[in-house]
């Protein structure tokens, strides 16, 4: 059931990022805000339970497996903080953890990230997402 749930995230991911092509009805951010909150579905993973919740935002550790799973991993902080987040991350950096699943230092992301799905995404498109998740409230929120 789980694996049906992320090949159904990771195929409304690709529509709607690969869809869209360009950036487009508006500015950088208006895009990025779309993205992550919708088309994109980053929320649904990296904000604890599923969709928006007020107060943690991409703060991360949403928990995925269980006592079958063939693996157990927590979704990240994805804010702007320092030192629970990304905000010490580069562009590049960030761009290669949506796009190739590597982290900042080198370590291979471990699913359910579907970096897979967002391979294809343009480079305004990712690049309208990380210019958002600049802008958004920092968490401090250490993840497993």
């Amino acid at each position: 059931m789980k694996l049906i749930y992320f090949a159904a995230m990771c195929a409304v991911a690709t529509f709607f990022t690969i869809s869209s092509g360009t950036v487009v009805g508006g500015t950088l951010l208006k895009r990025g805000a779309y993205l992550v909150n919708g088309g994109a579905g980053c929320g649904n993973c990296h904000t604890p339970r599923f969709g928006p919740k007020k107060g943690v935002e991409l703060a991360g550790g949403f928990p995925f497996g269980g006592p079958k799973a063939p693996f157990k991993s927590y979704a990240s902080n994805i804010t702007p903080d320092m030192e629970t987040g990304i905000g010490s991350w580069t562009d590049a950096q960030i761009k290669q953890a949506i796009t190739k699943g590597f982290r900042h230092d080198g370590a291979k992301l471990r699913p359910p990230m579907c970096y897979g799905c967002y391979d294809n995404m343009t480079d305004a498109d990712v690049d309208s997402i990380i210019s958002y998740l600049r802008t958004i409230r920092p968490i401090r929120n250490t993840v497993r």
